[in-house]
């Protein structure tokens, strides 16, 4: 009987077709046969080796990134240009320190490094990158508040009861001014004044803050809130003067002009009100000028502190009377300390844009004294801007954008940079000298909404050290446990004086407690603690002074300091600089999206949590492109308790978020690859693929542990006839390093760098085989080509999967235990390798062979016959008579450097059956 087998890809299962393989090196079934896969081309060879090389391209340029990580945790990096397949001398990129690179993802010409410690940033702009570093932070910003006194005369204003009793005057006013009526047209002068001075003064009370204002209008980093008082308010800052005359003994108001006496009631209004000046420079973001477009003031309405409702009522003992030719009455008006009112409306505080200052721009103030400054450009309320504040822009809610953010798993989809298994590296928070009032002993001094001759009592003993530190201690509690963040502020000198604003406040609703410290470095003492609350509006937890004093949150230091036992903080000094810790809080569960094209911004909208375990990776359909992957394809997140699917939304809706996995097959690394038929990843079964919400087995075929199967080996045949097939596939795919998707041939390629092949999957022909092309790295970004790197001896050789590096193979094929079509004993007579093999060569000295091996227990397989082949091009290799030999099984094995050009087709066998009824025996 004569029978043609097909070779097959590699299987290991229990039951297999005939001509699938034990081991198959460097072939891939392809339109029916078996092709030689060879070699790689190198394209460029590089003289150094790097841990990551990323292509950053757009349609004007294509430069390379090379990353060089060091063990102490730093990196170095360097770029090169290609034009026309051309490519000049690296040039290292000029940076501050930049810790281990673990990924770079690319949103137009700025590149993000997702780093240890947080994403820091690359632009590129006139040919040359531009290191940004981290996102920065906003340097505190001082401001004046001077305080006005304003007295403005109205008349036709009362219409006060006559009364033509015969009365002292005593008595006459206290019948014609009914105190409900005084204090009614008192309020509606107050609101006068307000409404005509609102383009030149504040009156009541309000909150200011910072932000950053980005190229897309996005707004980050907001600061913390300062609060804005008049200072020094008193109990009579609305007074008013009326101007009555006696006629007859009938109280009647009227006006009284300068000193003469007019006919209409009149009366004067004396008010304390205020003007907020910026002092700042901003030539510390030169750098981010390309992408910080200003730095935006923002502040709230009034806070309902100075105010009509605030007014208490008038009493008959708070009036008080000239019994002069002209007599006159004046009326204080008391605000109420109602603090309850005034937290109310800290607590649900909406901020309105009132200023943008360009980046670089300056602005000093100067002045005589304190209440006399030079107007700077920077001076506000400005024209009709109380009466318009609710129409000018709203600022959004911070998305906790002063903590510093990082990922295990990184991806672009649809010009967002997506970030999963998140650690979150939390802020200090804001020194000392943010929003407070501090001055150096015998330097000029910082204002900030305080009026130092109200303090001038206060003052830090000097004889502590030459080197001093401010603390602020942070705590917060998360997923149950107590963190501390500390912010420092370091001074050479001590200083004299020292007050905080009344407003504090910490970026983050977790937080519960602040605690403050002068300290030496050495020693620790705590000199003040509040309690913060967790604001209705904003992402922030804040403290607001009760006591009734605006101004004076701190009790008075203790003139001897060393009175204070200190403490002990988390982490030590080192000599005097006190070593503040880096708190880092991971999520492994959430999955953060930038922007639109906005890779320095993650909304809180935008914010997904997956599950209760960890994200280890994340991909789409949509193959990568330099500019990012785009398309309407869910995006699959791989976690350790199955596979999620977000299906892309629509407007502001970037993902509608799946509430359970749609599937539980469970990845067991976090390699994956985009493919045109689905991700493929590993799990416990082996290698599968998810396309929509069905998962398949692409390595059923493997699934299985390998059969033990002891083939003859001889001296001939070492380096010539490759054996792999001991080898567990389930085992492999557990400490694989990439996965490639190879558009070319429609292959997938699972890679371990640390082992001598890869194993290779056809999609075409749905079968696996392996391959000796090395793999050190993987080149990012390279879609549509497929890059990858070899190091050796100190350099890189960059190797393109779409051209061959040589047309020399070394191929190697061993099936697996060939029966013909029954399990008995049968004859082989004849076996002929149908092919054609163009220049056979040896390789190291070993010529290619052809063998035959026999068993009778499907065990232990003996050679029986092995054919050395001439180095010479050919046609079929006939292996001869075998003189019907008779066994229960055979394997065929090849081993053999041909060119590329050549074709295995199918094995030739002459078979007879030994025995030839076909009853069961």
């Amino acid at each position: 009987m004569r029978t043609q087998t097909s070779f097959n890809g590699i299987s290991t299962t229990s039951v297999y077709q005939e001509g699938d393989c034990h081991s198959l090196v460097n072939l891939r079934k392809k339109n029916g046969a078996m092709l030689p896969v060879s070699p790689r081309g190198m394209r460029y060879e590089i003289g150094d080796q790097y841990d990551l090389i990323f292509i950053h391209e757009t349609p004007k340029y294509k430069n390379w990134i090379g990353v060089k990580n060091h063990s102490g945790g730093n990196s170095d990096i360097y770029y090169w240009k290609e034009d026309e397949g051309q490519f000049t001398i690296p040039i290292k990129i000029s940076l501050a320190q930049v810790n281990n690179v673990n990924d770079i993802e690319q949103t137009g010409n700025i590149l993000s490094l997702i780093t240890g410690n947080g994403i820091q940033y690359l632009l590129y702009d006139k040919d040359e990158y531009n290191f940004l570093g981290k996102f920065p932070e906003l340097k505190n910003i001082k401001y004046l508040i001077v305080p006005k006194d304003v007295s403005k005369f109205y008349g036709e204003v009362f219409g006060f009861i006559d009364d033509s009793d015969d009365n002292s005057i005593s008595e006459t006013y206290s019948k014609a001014l009914p105190i409900s009526l005084l204090k009614e047209r008192s309020i509606a002068i107050f609101n006068k004044v307000v409404n005509e001075l609102d383009n030149m003064f504040f009156s009541d009370a309000h909150l200011m803050i910072f932000a950053f204002r980005l190229y897309d209008g996005s707004l980050v980093k907001a600061s913390m809130p300062v609060l804005l008082t008049n200072p020094n308010y008193s109990e009579s800052e609305v007074s008013f003067l009326w101007y009555p005359v006696l006629e007859n003994q009938i109280m009647n108001a009227r006006i009284r002009t300068g000193v003469g006496v007019g006919d209409k009631e009149a009366a004067t209004i004396n008010i304390r009100l205020y003007r907020v000046f910026l002092d700042f420079d901003l030539s510390y973001l030169e750098n981010w000028r390309d992408v910080i477009q200003s730095v935006d003031v923002f502040i709230s309405k009034g806070l309902g502190y100075f105010s009509e409702n605030n007014f208490r009522d008038l009493k008959y003992e708070d009036l008080y009377l000239n019994e002069g030719g002209h007599a006159s009455i004046f009326g204080s008006y008391p605000l109420l300390l109602d603090q309850s009112k005034m937290i109310d409306g800290l607590d649900s505080a909406l901020f309105y844009h009132m200023y943008s200052i360009e980046i670089g721009e300056k602005n000093s103030i100067t002045f005589s004294s304190i209440e006399n400054p030079t107007q700077g450009q920077y001076s506000f309320p400005k024209k009709d801007y109380l009466n318009n504040l609710i129409y000018n822009e709203l600022l959004s809610v911070d998305a906790f954008s002063n903590h510093s953010i990082s990922s295990k798993s990184s991806y672009v989809y649809n010009s967002r940079v997506h970030i999963a298994n998140v650690k979150n590296i939390l802020f200090n928070g804001w020194s000392y000298d943010f929003g407070n009032m501090f001055r150096l002993k015998d330097a000029l001094p910082t204002y900030n909404g305080f009026r130092l001759i109200d303090y001038m009592q206060y003052s830090y003993p000097r004889s502590i050290g030459s080197v001093a530190l401010l603390l602020i201690a942070v705590d917060l509690k998360i997923d149950g446990r107590e963190e501390t963040v500390i912010s420092q502020y370091e001074t050479q000198d001590l200083p004299t004086y020292f007050w905080m604003n009344p407003y504090f406040a910490y970026p983050d609703t977790r937080a519960f407690r602040a605690r403050f410290y002068w300290s030496t470095g050495v020693s620790h003492y705590k000199i003040h603690e509040i309690e913060l609350k967790p604001s209705f509006s904003m992402n922030l937890a804040y403290y607001i002074s009760t006591t009734g004093d605006k101004t004076k949150v701190m009790p008075p230091i203790p003139n001897v300091i060393q009175s204070i036992q200190p403490e002990q903080l988390p982490s030590a000094p080192a000599e005097h600089f006190y070593m503040y810790p880096v708190v880092e809080h991971t999520e492994p569960n959430k999955l953060k999206v930038s922007a639109l094209n906005n890779p320095f911004v993650f909304p809180n909208a935008t914010t997904y949590i997956l599950g209760s375990g960890t994200i280890l990776n994340m991909n789409s359909v949509a193959i990568r492109i330099s500019e990012g992957q785009f398309g309407q394809y869910p995006l699959y997140v791989f976690t350790n308790e199955g596979i999620y699917s977000l299906q892309v939304g629509q407007g502001e809706v970037v993902y509608s978020n799946q509430s359970a996995p749609v599937s539980y097959e469970t990845p067991s690394t976090d390699i994956i690859c985009s493919t045109p038929f689905g991700i493929a990843f590993a799990s416990a079964r082996g290698l599968c693929i998810i396309m929509g919400q069905e998962v398949a087995l692409l390595s059923g075929g493997l699934q299985q542990a390998p059969r033990e199967l002891n083939i003859q080996s001889h001296p001939s045949l070492e380096g010539i006839l490759l054996n792999y097939g001991a080898l567990s596939f389930t085992e492999y795919v557990k400490q694989i390093e990439f996965m490639l998707y190879d558009p070319h041939e429609n292959e997938l390629i699972i890679s371990d760098k640390d082992s001598d092949f890869n194993y290779v999957y056809s999609f075409d022909s749905k079968q696996f085989y392996i391959s000796t092309e090395k793999v050190d790295q993987v080149i990012e970004n390279s879609f549509p080509e497929l890059l990858v790197c070899e190091n050796s001896q100190g350099k890189t050789a960059i190797k393109d999967y779409a051209i061959a590096g040589t047309a020399d193979t070394h191929i190697s094929l061993i099936t697996r235990p060939l029966v013909f079509d029954t399990p008995d004993f049968k004859r082989l007579e004849r076996m002929v390798l149908r092919g054609t093999f163009f220049d056979l060569r040896d390789l190291a000295g070993k010529k290619p062979f052809v063998l035959n091996y026999f068993s009778i227990d499907g065990v232990n397989f003996d050679i029986l016959r092995g054919i050395p082949l001439p180095l010479q091009s050919r046609k079929d290799v006939d292996m001869g008579l075998f003189g019907g030999s008779k066994y229960r099984q055979f394997i065929f094995a090849l081993g053999a450097m041909v060119s590329d050009k050549s074709e295995i087709q199918y094995l030739e066998s002459e078979v007879s059956k030994e025995y030839n009824n076909d009853k069961m025996r």
